[in-house]
């Protein structure tokens, strides 16, 4: 059972084979899934990434995760702690599918609702 989110910012840790990210994604490696979103930041800037996420349970985005990216969005807004859109869509994903998002990016403290494990 998926229990984590891997935040853009660890994969390209992973890419990089950087030591900490890779102990820290041993641990979770078979509870661990990503978003299309993070799929897309990925395959901007790195040709490693369909090698990568094939070996991952990418979720597409759902018209819930959307919603609740949408509701997220007018909460920060409203408190002026806006998070980037695609931020903002990877954390609505999390927080609807109920997951721990795991993160090197300490912008997501901002939300407060969101189980995050920062490497």
């Amino acid at each position: 059972m998926t229990e984590f989110l891997l935040d853009t910012s660890v994969l390209v840790d992973l890419i990089y084979e950087d030591e900490q990210a890779v102990r820290g994604h041993a641990d979770i490696a078979g509870d661990a899934a990503t978003t299309t979103t993070s799929v897309y930041e990925l395959a901007k800037f790195f040709e490693e990434a369909p090698e990568l996420l094939a070996r991952k349970t990418v979720f597409d985005l759902s018209p819930a995760d959307a919603a609740e990216a949408g509701r997220l969005y007018r909460e920060l807004h409203d408190r002026g702690a806006l998070l980037s859109e695609v931020d903002t869509l990877i954390a609505g994903s999390a927080l609807n599918r109920n997951l721990t998002l795991v993160t090197r990016d300490d912008d997501f403290e901002r939300v407060s609702a969101l189980d995050l494990e920062l490497f």
